[in-house]
């Protein structure tokens, strides 16, 4: 398995944002931030990331959930961890599907930190 190098972080928040690229790249990570899908994939046609990390409840459309399964179509081999503050049970089908991990909120760094290295192929 690669080092994972490169984090694109989909987050509506921007304190949410602002607070996990700083700590993302206290550890050594390259982090780029987008607010919606279509910053996301913006950023996705200008660089390879190796990990997605998305919020299941957006304020924009489409979900988390959703760009998660976007990303899934263009790059297969993507890592792929969905935030929610949900339940996870409620959504632990479609992450399944995904091969990805969900993270239920309070996020915790090094919970982070570990599912990122869980989904890295």
């Amino acid at each position: 398995m690669e080092a994972v190098r490169s984090i694109l972080f989909v987050d509506d928040d921007r304190v949410v944002r602002q607070l996990f690229t700083r700590l993302l790249v206290k550890r050594g990570y390259r982090v780029s931030w987008a607010a919606d899908r279509q910053e996301a994939l913006a950023l996705f046609s200008r660089q390879k990331f190796d990990v997605v990390v998305a919020e299941l409840h957006l304020r924009s459309t489409p979900d988390g959930l959703h760009i998660l399964r976007e990303f899934q179509k263009l790059q297969p081999t993507i890592g792929k961890i969905l935030i929610t503050s949900t339940d996870p049970e409620s959504v632990e089908i479609p992450v399944k599907a995904l091969s990805a991990v969900c993270i239920p909120k309070p996020v915790n760094i090094d919970e982070l930190v570990a599912s990122i290295h869980k989904v890295a192929v």
